[in-house]
């Protein structure tokens, strides 16, 4: 019990306390560092004064010490809440199903993952490859398109503007 009254008075912080008196913190900060200490004392000393009180008056002492007596002895026929009395091995027990349980969710998960990996490269492939055709398409257009321009060239222009007048004309 004394480590947690100890923790329990440990808690009780000078800037709470502060935070509670605020005009007597700016004024008088020593002062109320000092009725902070007294404050933590007495109450240490009555919570003390308190369970020794409680001891003595329910006996609680002789309890606790028969109680321990008896979960020290072992009687035959009755189990433990350990049943094999290794702590290590009976918390390897309960907790071996629900790991067996973590591991078929992950193995779902990761099959699962494994799956749309794979739908997404076959899509990923039909893309590049609909991307290469149509790559080598506009490719074919712009030479087909050069050719016509090279070809271009190379006629006169005034021989095909005689031409253009006497077929149109």
């Amino acid at each position: 019990m004394t480590p947690y009254r100890a923790f329990v008075l440990c808690s009780f912080r000078y800037k709470v306390f502060a935070s509670s008196f605020p005009a007597l913190h700016e004024q008088y900060p020593q002062a109320l560092r000092s009725l902070r200490e007294q404050l933590i004392t007495k109450l240490e000393t009555a919570v003390k004064d308190e369970a020794e009180k409680m001891y003595s008056d329910h006996g609680i002492v002789p309890l606790l010490n028969q109680l321990e007596e008896l979960s020290k002895q072992k009687r035959p026929g009755v189990t433990a809440w350990r049943p094999t009395g290794d702590v290590e091995e009976d918390l390897r027990a309960h907790t071996y199903p629900l790991k067996l349980k973590q591991r078929d969710r992950l193995k779902k998960i990761a099959e699962a993952l494994t799956e749309e990996n794979k739908q997404l490269r076959t899509a990923v492939e039909a893309r590049r490859h609909k991307f290469h055709n149509t790559q080598q398409a506009v490719e074919d257009n712009i030479a087909r398109v050069n050719q016509a321009y090279d070809a271009c060239q190379n006629l006169p222009l005034q021989k095909l503007i005689d031409f253009v007048k006497k077929e149109c004309m």
